[in-house]
């Protein structure tokens, strides 16, 4: 006859239920190939240039004499394609990408008037382009940052699914190194 104790029987409670917390605080690896799209936005600087001048009715008013653009990049870039994780250690390994943009500047500024050479355009129309290229990967349960020769981009990270410890879905969103705020949706394929 088999005599259970409360010390016994807590135990194997522990057991039963201890074993699914074990593995939730395993990281999910970003690992093998995703479909991925993304967004890129930088914002920029209007600068505009007021003087003193007359309504019709004779009152003072404030008139725009003069705009300009000023800091930031004023670009918008739209990305789908291609992402393959390859681990080399546990969180961290190298990142291709295979893909293509659509981008150029949120703002376009046309000047008017014979005194500033009329018609001429700020900025850059939407204009699309292949983008592929290597850098380096490390990630945690919250975040992933990328390492490419343009600089460090760091990401919040939110893991969907996985299967066998490899993530089938994520989204990573952050600011990266130049100020702009980007996002990223993958899908395991």
């Amino acid at each position: 006859m088999l005599k259970l104790t409360t010390a016994a029987v807590a135990g194997l409670s522990l057991l039963i239920v201890g074993a699914p917390f074990a593995s939730a605080t395993t990281l999910p690896l970003l690992s093998g190939t995703y479909i991925y799209t993304g967004s890129k936005f930088c914002q920029m600087t209007v600068i505009a240039g007021y003087v003193s001048g007359k309504t019709a009715t004779g009152s003072g008013t404030p008139l725009v004499a003069q705009i300009n653009t000023g800091n930031g990049s004023n670009t918008i870039k739209l990305s789908a394609g291609i992402l393959a994780f390859f681990q080399s250690g546990s969180g961290s390994g190298s990142a291709h990408i295979n893909g293509f943009d659509i981008g150029g500047s949120t703002i376009l500024l046309q000047n008017t008037g014979t005194a500033i050479g009329g018609g001429e355009i700020q900025g850059a129309p939407l204009a699309a382009k292949a983008s592929t290229g290597t850098a380096s990967f490390t990630q945690t349960a919250t975040t992933a940052t990328l390492v490419t020769p343009d600089g460090t981009d760091n990401f919040h990270a939110y893991y969907g699914k996985s299967v066998s410890g490899i993530v089938q879905c994520a989204v990573l969103v952050g600011i990266d190194h130049q100020g702009c705020s980007e996002q990223y949706q993958l899908t395991h394929s």
